[in-house]
């Protein structure tokens, strides 16, 4: 019974202003960078459960990592398009 405490304490404080956070900086950035950003999610849970751990990260999953924070970088710097303007019937 308290491990459910602990659990819904964890989804009530910590998860609820997480999502809060989430949705005020999905307002301020473009859906591009925001789908982005949201794919970079489970590599940061990675690093830091293998930090907290002390767990060693196989060479795979570094380089996987690497192609990640690559990817997202070429995502990420390219700049916005302009929106098309719906033509005038």
């Amino acid at each position: 019974m308290r491990a459910l405490g602990i659990v819904a304490m964890g989804a009530l404080g910590p998860g609820a202003m997480c999502g809060l956070f989430f949705v005020w900086g999905l307002r301020r950035i473009a859906a591009s960078h925001a789908s982005t950003l949201t794919l970079l999610e489970p590599l940061v849970a990675v690093v830091l459960a293998a930090l907290a751990f002390g767990e060693l990260l196989a060479r795979s999953a570094v380089v996987g990592a690497a192609l990640i924070v690559l990817g997202a970088g070429v995502v990420m710097s390219k700049p916005m398009s302009k929106p098309m303007s719906r033509p005038q019937t």
